[in-house]
């Protein structure tokens, strides 16, 4: 009988993680924990049982990355005082440069080691983050360290060994230590380096203001219980930084990433915000980079918001089709949507309700409507619209702003809406086929006066 009534009294401590800013965290509820902090909730506290301990250190683990910035940014402990893995090494496990660059800008030790004596520079250069290695380095890491425990594990044996990838660890790290970013080639073979990716963020024109102009810039990278959509904040920054180049006054541009972008933001500003300030003179620009999903009963599309769920679109998505309506009955001269996401819920950006296939052939996603509105879309219905990594940017708006920076220009000099368009859409082709995909972008209406129109 004592120990019946034991299990019942520690029941509620082993299930749920045991206070409920720890059960919001675990269930990745982004506004659960903002609620429980507003109200006082200890940040910091720490728990015996259960799979969540402390919360930062539950979110880092779970690769819940909007929680985890926001605790972060709330004064959570980011050494992970009395934790067995600090923070910067769970974070490291899951290669996230951007989370560690957070760490370590509010005051994470670089070297900090978890109970085996692993620091972050091991984890990362024994799995070949070497990105994140770069970023630790630069950071100021300490090379003997990460050396000698590699040294260890080049040593093991066993199942879950990997000498071969601690050995090369070891040497890659020393190179790069060195400052030798490039690795040996064989003595046969010229050492060649990769050119970087050019840096498209930055506009390289400025054309006069047009105080007329507007634009809803949408970039959804985190999401409140959905995968990441990589790189879709960068996207939207670069882009609203574009549109103010291309005279777009910077009052006049709304953007929204994360979670400002949820269903309500979107609706206020497509439908309220734009629709009481444009007039006969506009040219408006609207751009999403984030997920999309279809409706697994009707195929149509919708825009996943920050606060989406793929199982409720009908209630918590924005459908595609009233976008081009409200786009549409704008009182502007013109109106050019750009949508850097995907509908056939077969990944990339694209997501799909729990228990359901991608469809193929039922996806309807609309078109705009009237002679004043031209969308440019990242892919066909039934394809995957991904990223390129080593730009770090949406593939297709990759090459959207090396259009825009030039790349696009007609022989007069300019960019038009059709010249971006043919010059981007070859080459998002080409580099889907690289990562073994299609990816096909389209202009909608594919003729007509809309293709003319003059961007820059």
């Amino acid at each position: 009988m004592r120990a019946v009534l034991t299990a019942l009294l520690l029941l509620p401590v082993l299930s749920g993680c045991g206070t409920p800013l720890l059960r919001a965290v675990d269930r990745n509820d982004f506004y659960a924990v903002r609620e429980q902090l507003d109200k006082g909730a200890d940040i910091n506290r720490q728990v015996t049982f259960g799979e969540c301990h402390q919360a930062l250190d539950c979110a880092l683990s779970k690769g819940h990355r909007t929680i985890a910035k926001l605790l972060i940014e709330r004064g959570a402990d980011v050494h992970g005082q009395g934790l067995y893995v600090p923070p910067i090494v769970t974070t490291a496990r899951r290669n996230d440069p951007e989370l560690v660059q957070l760490l370590l800008d509010h005051g994470a030790r670089v070297d900090s080691r978890d109970w085996e004596g692993n620091d972050a520079l091991t984890v990362a250069a024994f799995h070949g983050y070497w990105e994140l290695v770069d970023l630790l380095l630069a950071r100021s890491a300490e090379i003997d360290n990460a050396v000698a425990r590699l040294e260890v594990f080049a040593q093991e044996t066993g199942v879950w060994a990997n000498p071969a990838a601690a050995r090369g660890g070891i040497a890659k790290l020393r190179r790069r230590s060195a400052g030798r970013t490039v690795e040996a080639a064989p003595a046969s073979e010229p050492v060649r380096k990769a050119a970087p990716a050019p840096d498209v963020d930055a506009p390289s024109y400025r054309l006069p203001e047009r105080g007329a102009d507007f634009a809803v810039v949408v970039g959804i990278e985190d999401y409140s219980a959905l995968p990441p959509a990589r790189f879709a904040a960068r996207d939207a920054q670069a882009v609203a930084a574009h549109l103010k180049a291309l005279g777009v006054p910077e009052r006049n541009i709304a953007l929204l990433t994360g979670v400002q972008a949820t269903r309500t933001g979107l609706a206020k500003n497509i439908e309220a915000w734009l629709a009481n300030n444009v007039d006969e003179r506009s040219t408006v620009f609207f751009y999403y980079s984030g997920h999309g999903a279809p409706q697994p009963e009707t195929g149509e599309a919708f825009l996943v918001p920050f606060d989406g769920d793929p199982e409720y679109l009908a209630e918590t998505g924005y459908p595609l089709k009233r976008l081009y309506e409200k786009l549409g009955g704008l009182k502007a001269k013109r109106v050019i949507a750009v949508l850097d996401s995907c509908f056939s819920g077969a990944g990339g950006r694209s997501v799909l309700a729990k228990g359901t296939r991608p469809l193929v052939n039922k996806i309807d996603v609309g078109a705009p409507t009237g002679a004043k509105v031209v969308s440019l879309s990242a892919s066909q219905a039934s394809q995957v619209s991904g990223a390129d990594e080593e730009a770090r940017h949406g593939l297709f708006t990759y090459h959207l702003l090396m259009g825009l920076n030039g790349a696009a220009q007609d022989r007069a000099g300019g960019v038009t809406v059709k010249s971006l368009f043919d010059y981007l859409a070859p080459r998002v082709a080409d580099g889907a086929r690289r990562s073994n995909r299609s990816q096909t972008p389209r202009m909608l209406p594919e003729a007509g006066p809309a293709g003319q129109w003059r961007l820059r």
